[in-house]
């Protein structure tokens, strides 16, 4: 089954985007993600990863990236923590209780854990929340062209792991724009530093904002080739307020 990328304009609407071949339907989107949120998963012999993004009305993003690991039935476990953190994010609720409820979900599976980011930039409140759990480190290009990564402060969630999983609250600088991957970008590496600097990162910050899905799954298939061991994933969020539009009538 082919992972399934959902993309909101605010909780109360929603659109499946259809399935792919080779790629998620992140790769397919037509038109484009709403407000600039570009997405693509590779397809790998594992099918591992899933993406979860809500945008509200003031352009506000809400992310949850998933990375399932050594799991049976992975594909049915994916799907079941991805709709369990789409349902956190339309309601907002807190990090540690997304981190819970996903938690448990994976508890209830044989050998199972999953790595987790979980990126929430308010426009209103002028700050960034970001919970990664096991995955390579979160890149953010700031509009100056500095680039600073941010590591994982836990482990994979999971049964192993019984402490809370901290996440970070960090001042939003508008503008900035957010570089999220799976272990499968990273070819297994909590380390991202050589994928972002693959992808030309932070020179090429704009131009990936602004690349098509299908660009950016181009983009990653030329440095990882085709015969992914797993999915491999990349988002791009950027940090403006969506463009307003005027109706013409003086």
């Amino acid at each position: 089954m082919a992972l399934e990328l959902r993309v909101h304009a605010n909780a109360a609407m929603e659109r499946t985007l259809r399935k792919g071949s080779g790629m998620s339907p992140a790769s397919d989107r037509s038109p484009a993600p709403p407000h600039g949120v570009v997405a693509c998963t590779l397809r790998g012999r594992r099918s591992s990863d899933a993406i979860e993004v809500i945008v509200e009305r003031d352009g506000s993003i809400n992310l949850v990236l998933l990375d399932v690991r050594a799991a049976r039935d992975q594909e049915a476990l994916r799907d079941r923590l991805a709709a369990r953190a789409h349902e956190a994010l339309a309601a907002r609720e807190p990090m540690h209780t997304l981190a819970g409820s996903l938690r448990k979900i994976v508890c209830e599976a044989v050998a199972a854990s999953v790595g987790v980011i979980a990126l929430r930039i308010s426009l209103r409140d002028e700050r960034v929340e970001l919970l990664n759990a096991g995955m390579p480190a979160v890149a953010c290009v700031l509009p100056d062209g500095r680039l600073f990564q941010l590591p994982a402060l836990s482990p994979d969630i999971g049964p192993r792991v019984e402490k809370a999983h901290p996440y970070e609250l960090i001042p939003l600088t508008p503008g900035s724009r957010w570089f999220v991957s799976s272990d499968g970008a990273t070819e297994g590496q909590e380390d991202s530093s050589n994928l972002w600097s693959a992808l030309g990162l932070p020179g090429t910050a704009h131009d990936l904002a602004e690349e098509t899905p299908e660009g950016l799954a181009e983009r990653l298939r030329i440095e990882l080739g085709d015969n992914l061991p797993e999915d491999a994933s990349v988002v791009v969020i950027p940090s403006t307020p969506p463009p307003r539009f005027e109706s013409g009538i003086v």
